[in-house]
């Protein structure tokens, strides 16, 4: 009788311990989640693409922290070559709008002029600056990228 009992007793014990398991909230784990396949495409789409350091950045503040640290202005992990090429760009410290008006009125200063050979030389140096901006930015993008 007493052998039925302890065995009685095992079998319901048993019975209840994946029910308690089931009910009980998990070990909280240091282990960081593992990426969905959404994931890479977001940190693909907001990034240069994705590296250790940028998940591990990713998965320490979770995606509103990361997105807002993002897209802080003057951020303090900016290299300082970045932040000194940016700072000698005079594209930035002009309005967009106000360069569009300035290239505008030059191009119609170009067409009034009489002789082709002016309209020409002018328009070599409209395009001449045009193009050291363009370089600026480009080799603003090599800091960036390198």
């Amino acid at each position: 009788m007493m052998r039925i009992g302890l065995s009685l007793l095992f079998f319901c014990a048993a019975l209840q311990v994946p029910a308690l398991a089931a009910t009980s909230k998990p070990m909280p784990s240091n282990k960081p989640q593992p990426l969905t396949e959404e994931d890479v495409h977001w940190l693909n789409r907001i990034t240069y693409g994705i590296d250790g350091p940028t998940v591990a950045r990713y998965q320490a503040l979770g995606r509103k922290a990361f997105l807002e640290e993002q897209l802080r202005v003057g951020s303090e992990t900016d290299p300082p070559q970045l932040t000194a090429a940016v700072a000698q760009l005079d594209l930035l410290n002009e309005p967009v709008y106000q360069m569009l008006q300035d290239v505008d009125a030059e191009n119609r200063r170009i067409n009034t002029l009489p002789n082709e050979d002016d309209k020409q030389a002018a328009r070599k140096q409209l395009n001449d600056t045009a193009a050291l901006f363009a370089g600026a930015i480009a080799r603003t993008d090599g800091v960036v990228l390198g």
